[in-house]
């Protein structure tokens, strides 16, 4: 790996780490009645997360 692919996979990782740990925040926050709708950003997160790592493996 060049130095930039990995300052490129250092940053990615950060950013990710950054967005989970908001994640987790959210989901220690929830209310019962705001539970359906966490759970969709949730998922719709997790579905953006999947197709970025795709991405990554694939270059």
């Amino acid at each position: 790996m060049t130095e930039v692919q990995t300052l490129n996979e250092d940053i990615f990782l950060k950013h990710l780490r950054e967005r989970i740990l908001v994640l987790f925040e959210g989901l220690n926050s929830i209310k019962k009645d705001d539970l359906e709708n966490r759970l969709n950003l949730t998922i719709n997160f997790l579905e953006f997360l999947l197709a970025n790592i795709e991405d990554k493996l694939k270059k």
